[in-house]
Formats: structure tokens, C-alpha cells, sequence
């Protein structure tokens, strides 16, 4: 796993809890692990995973991310990296794409909401590590 900077830690927990305040929901572990368990069709979190969270020394993994995301009803990728999700394509700019892009986003569109998350989350993290070797 790629090591996460106390920046990223801390920034990821100001845009948690700030998703928790929009939603209306209470910031506390207990209710916020309850609540992911009732939504999520993984192993269920602890009490103390969401501490972490909450605490800013931990980031959850992007299954539980997709699952948080949903829940708050923000996209994963904000949620993960606070960035917005880019303006769709025209029909103009797809038209100049090369056929193996374009069969790639046809691919993609077809895919479950939570794998498109997943997604946009690799493809997020692959760019980050790009620009960071630039």
C-alpha cells in the first residue's frame, strides 16, 4: 500500500466530516461504522477503523470509499482527493478519439456505478503519480 501523508490523512478527514455535516449525520464512530455496516456489502468496519478516519490517520480503502461516498452522497473521487470530477465530453471531442479509447470508455460505461468509482479512483491515483514524477 502507497504510504499517505499526515496532509492527505487530514484532508481526507475535513472532507469526511464535512460530507457527515451536509448530510446531517452526527460525527461520531459508533453511528458512522453502524450505518457504513448497514449500506456496505463488505466485511463490516470497526468502531475503531472509523476512529482512524475521524482522527486523520487512517484513509479507507477505495471499496469502503465508493460505499462512503454513496452513503453521503458525494463522488468517491472528491471524497478521496477533494478534486471535482472533470466536465463531460462534447460529441465533437469524442469524435477525435482513437478507436481503442474509444472502445475503453464504451467498457467503462457499461460498468456498475461502484466499479466506474473504482475506476476514476485508479485512474486518479495514476495521474497523481505521474504529475508527482514530472
Amino acid at each position: 500500500m502507497k504510504y499517505q501523508s499526515l496532509n492527505e490523512r487530514s484532508e481526507f478527514r475535513t472532507r469526511l466530516i464535512c460530507a457527515l455535516n451536509d448530510a446531517q449525520c452526527a460525527v461520531g464512530a459508533t453511528m458512522i461504522a453502524r450505518e457504513f455496516n448497514r449500506r456496505s456489502n463488505t466485511l463490516p468496519i470497526s468502531v475503531y477503523a472509523v476512529r482512524k478516519w475521524l482522527a486523520g490517520e487512517a484513509i479507507p480503502t477505495q471499496d469502503k470509499l465508493v460505499v462512503l461516498a454513496e452513503w453521503l452522497n458525494v463522488p468517491a473521487q472528491w471524497l478521496r482527493f477533494g478534486e471535482q470530477a472533470a466536465e463531460p465530453a462534447t460529441v465533437d471531442q469524442l469524435a477525435g478519439l482513437p478507436p481503442a479509447v474509444l472502445a475503453l470508455l464504451d467498457d467503462i460505461v457499461r460498468l456498475d456505478a461502484a466499479a466506474r468509482e473504482l475506476v476514476a479512483g485508479v485512474i486518479a491515483l495514476m495521474l497523481k503519480d505521474a504529475s508527482a514524477r514530472s
